[in-house]
């Protein structure tokens, strides 16, 4: 009996453990790279922007450039939090609240 390559290696990776049939197969499967996966999501984008409305494109400009000063949030955090912060802490703060005020705004 002849056994092709792909078999026999179907064959080692059932005779292996669960866990490391697992690995095996997980690592095995071509991912696309993260290229790849960056500019997916860049043609996904593309795809909904062009879809909006004029009043929703407006709305979306807005949103993208709207900032909140980050010495302003780090002052208030400081105070709440009573101590030094991370400067990631405070650009995701900056986020936090660029995202909630938005959402504040469309539910008005």
């Amino acid at each position: 009996m002849i056994v092709r390559k792909e078999e026999k290696q179907q064959q080692d990776l059932h005779s292996c453990p669960y866990y490391f049939w697992f690995l095996a197969s997980f690592f095995s499967e071509s991912r696309p790279t993260m290229e790849e996966e960056v500019q997916q999501e860049r043609e996904k984008l593309q795809l909904l922007v062009s879809a909006f409305s004029n009043s929703q494109q407006d709305q979306y400009e807005i949103f993208r450039r709207s900032t909140f000063p980050k010495a302003s949030i780090r002052k208030l955090m400081q105070n709440v939090c009573g101590g030094s912060l991370p400067q990631n802490a405070v650009i995701a703060m900056a986020g936090i609240t660029k995202v909630g005020l938005s959402n504040f705004e469309l539910s008005l």
